[in-house]
């Protein structure tokens, strides 16, 4: 059975000492056949269905995977995991954006009082991660689930569960320049990003990277250009003078509801929705709106799709395109 993520990256850096850099004033319970893992408990969360029991649930969940594993190896250490809560009044927010500091004074709590484990179930919010390896020379293994955007590339230390903004990018060049399928026999060079402001945190990042222009996306393109709220997004739809016909859009499709409505599309339309964590996709004997006619939705395949959504975050994920067509899913490509 496939390790979920969250257990073989506990495995990896529980039993790899080579990637361990710690400070030497900073005890570790990381030693002496114990080794235990600190996971920061904030108020900010990159997942507004997330909540405190369902990342413990996770957590232990993958503590107990190795466990198991460590057992079947003959090798019989204890394992454990340590929740630190923060308890300030400043921090009630469940906002990413307002996260900046509240990891980090974590981090500077459980140093000061010397109750570091061996690895770092660190924040999922962007800014909070960042900020981490802004301010502190600690050298020391970290797990997120979450932290999407580019400034949280190439750090040597951070090991990030989901798939970050820059794979997405790589992806989306590589998907345009495809040529060999039933629907798709040509390359494309162009592309509208719509941006409304009130996008997930993960949608955040992903679409903050498609814009960038620096990002490879970007780059790779002959043309791009932002759509900013529901009206430019619709008269694109029908606008004859348009420089592409490839729109890319993210979240669920309740978006692509508000947005197409019963409106005309142009045949020529084609609109990318980007809901990478989203397991209905996958439900038997659905059928989906006349809304998403238009629509390739990118979305991960779940390692094992009657999990428990709570935990679903945690499954091992295989990049898979699904296009809807009249009501039916039709296979693209996987990998």
């Amino acid at each position: 059975m496939m390790m979920p993520p969250l257990g073989l990256a506990l495995w990896l850096l529980l039993l790899c000492p080579g990637l361990m850099f710690w400070k030497p004033q900073v005890n570790q319970n990381c030693n002496n056949g114990r080794y235990e893992i600190s996971v920061l408990m904030m108020n900010n969360s990159a997942f507004q269905e997330s909540s405190s029991d369902n990342l413990k649930n996770a957590v232990n969940m993958g503590v107990e995977i190795v466990r198991q594993r460590l057992i079947s190896d003959g090798i019989y250490v204890t394992v454990n995991a340590t929740f630190i809560y923060s308890e300030g009044m400043i921090y009630k927010s469940t906002d990413c954006r307002s996260s900046t500091c509240e990891g980090l004074d974590l981090l500077k709590q459980i140093s000061y009082e010397k109750r570091m484990g061996c690895v770092l179930m660190g924040p999922s919010c962007t800014y909070a991660t960042f900020q981490i390896y802004l301010d502190t020379d600690l050298n020391y293994p970290m797990i997120s689930a979450g932290s999407f955007g580019l400034s949280c590339d190439y750090k040597e230390t951070l090991t990030r569960l989901l798939s970050p903004a820059r794979k997405l990018t790589y992806f989306l060049v590589d998907f345009w320049k495809v040529d060999n399928l039933p629907f798709k026999t040509y390359s494309w060079t162009t592309a509208y990003v719509f941006k409304n402001g009130t996008e997930s945190e993960d949608c955040f990042w992903y679409l903050n990277a498609l814009e960038a222009g620096v990002s490879y996306f970007s780059q790779e393109l002959k043309f791009k250009d932002m759509l900013r709220g529901e009206d430019q997004f619709q008269k694109i739809l029908t606008d004859q003078t348009r420089k592409s016909n490839v729109i890319v859009v993210c979240g669920k499709p309740n978006i692509i509801a508000s947005l197409m409505g019963d409106r005309e599309v142009s045949e020529d339309i084609v609109i990318i929705l980007v809901d990478l964590f989203n397991v209905d996709y996958f439900k038997d004997n659905v059928t989906a709106p006349d809304y998403m006619k238009n629509v390739l939705v990118l979305t991960l395949h779940p390692e094992n799709s009657a999990s428990n959504n709570s935990l679903s975050q945690n499954s091992s994920l295989v990049s898979i395109v699904y296009r809807y067509i009249y009501g039916h899913y039709c296979f693209l490509c996987q990998g």
